[in-house]
């Protein structure tokens, strides 16, 4: 077992990471369900409105339908929206499904047992490739955020990618230290 400073970074920014994007995940997941909840009662509440306003006939039977033509396509767009939050997808895969997010959450912390507990560079090199592969969807998951226009969410993906990114790093160095002590001895 080789814990030297870089690994225990290594494993220190890999558990970080993985807890920062599990907030995120479940922070997205709660704002989507209040939007779509919030859509449904806002479109539920326009409708008996519209329905249950007197109809004077003539003009005002037009001036009603026009009004009750404009809540429901409003109500309509709410719930599409956030339907439209809820298919992010990458080459037809949902990156937020749970199973693949316990999956990278899993993976996150394997990594770091392994580089606390392994003496190979080869373990660096496979942490350093995921985390610049897990940093590529922090990338995609602030756009999408920003286009969302959901700044703290935004942050957050920013905060997580950093920490992929420095992650990285940190493997990448203790590559090069693995290799400069296995040489020494």
């Amino acid at each position: 077992m080789l814990r030297t400073p870089l690994r225990l970074i290594t494993a220190s920014l890999l558990i970080a990471s993985a807890a920062a994007f599990t907030t995120g995940v479940t922070i997205e997941r709660h704002t989507a369900a209040s939007e779509t909840h919030h859509a449904t009662e806002s479109q539920s509440t326009a409708e008996p409105a519209a329905s249950g306003s007197p109809s004077p006939g003539g003009d005002g039977d037009h001036a009603d339908s026009g009004s009750s033509s404009e809540k429901p396509p409003a109500g309509e767009h709410a719930s599409a929206h956030a339907a439209e939050q809820n298919s992010e997808k990458i080459l037809g895969i949902s990156p937020e499904a749970t199973g693949l997010v316990v999956v990278a959450v899993l993976l996150s912390l394997l990594l770091a047992a392994l580089m606390l507990t392994l003496s190979s560079p080869v373990a660096a090199a496979v942490t350093a490739l995921a985390m610049a592969a897990f940093l590529g969807l922090d990338i995609f998951e602030l756009a999408h955020q920003l286009h969302e226009s959901r700044s703290g969410l935004a942050a957050l993906a920013g905060t997580v990618g950093f920490l992929h990114l420095l992650a990285a790093a940190a493997a990448l160095l203790t590559i090069a230290d693995t290799r400069r002590r296995l040489s020494v001895t």
